[in-house]
């Protein structure tokens, strides 16, 4: 008699890995920030842009506020490398 295999994991595979679909969204949030202020840049717009869906969202951030402070900390992250030369290891 032949094993069973395990369960079936549930839903659908993930389409990106996980440091792919974080940047997703913070990418996105710029391109719509460009047509709408922060306030007016609805979440949905925002993975609508990236392509992700709300379940994608909420795996990382808890709200679009988090989402603006990660990119806050992803900016200025940049900035520093680049005035000091350095190349990040990714």
């Amino acid at each position: 008699m032949a094993a069973q295999a395990g369960p079936a994991s549930a839903g659908r595979p993930r389409c990106f890995e996980p440091a792919g679909e974080l940047r997703l969204p913070l990418d996105a949030m710029l391109r719509v920030m460009e047509r709408h202020s922060y306030a007016d840049a609805p979440v949905a717009d925002i993975l609508a842009e990236a392509g992700l869906s709300t379940r994608s969202f909420y795996r990382h951030f808890l709200s679009k506020d988090q989402l603006m402070c990660e990119q806050a900390v992803v900016s200025v992250r940049s900035f520093c490398w680049r005035a000091l030369g350095v190349i990040p290891r990714v």
